[in-house]
């Protein structure tokens, strides 16, 4: 949401990793999954510093939503994208760290220092609002502009 955090969150990862690119190690993985990590965990420590707690953010879960599959295969990448980063912050994180980049709850909770209850539970959120989201572009017509 801020472009100049991300800026720096950004050239902080490059320096570190050619501050450590001795230690990267081919044997154990790809070097763009390598670089990625730094990335994340550069991007993680930056949030833990910013104090944001996702563990309070709070939704209504009485509003259940069906999204057909048929919707997601009409929309494009980037308005799938768009609608990602339009979540709260605490919940697009979890769903980044657990849909896009594959963390266990344990993981997550331990990297963004959440419960892994509350990892769960803003994955859910998180999913719910996209599903509510895409069912409303649905209705609306509006996800035939997006093919």
């Amino acid at each position: 949401a801020n472009e100049t955090l991300a800026q720096d969150v950004l050239q902080e990862s490059f320096i570190r990793i050619f501050k450590y690119f001795k230690s990267f190690d081919s044997d154990k993985g790809a070097l763009s999954t390598w670089m990625r990590r730094i990335a994340i965990n550069v991007a993680l420590r930056h949030l833990k510093k910013s104090k944001i707690d996702a563990s309070t953010l709070t939704l209504e879960m009485s509003d259940r939503h069906y999204t057909d599959p048929a919707v997601i295969s009409k929309i494009g990448h980037d308005e799938l994208m768009k609608h990602v980063m339009a979540l709260p912050e605490g919940y697009r994180q979890v769903f980044n760290l657990s849909v896009i980049e594959g963390y266990s709850h344990k993981e997550i909770a331990k990297k963004i220092g959440i419960q892994e209850v509350s990892s769960r539970s803003n994955l859910s959120r998180a999913k719910q609002l996209l599903r509510k989201k895409l069912q409303s572009l649905k209705t609306s017509d509006q996800w035939i502009n997006s093919i």
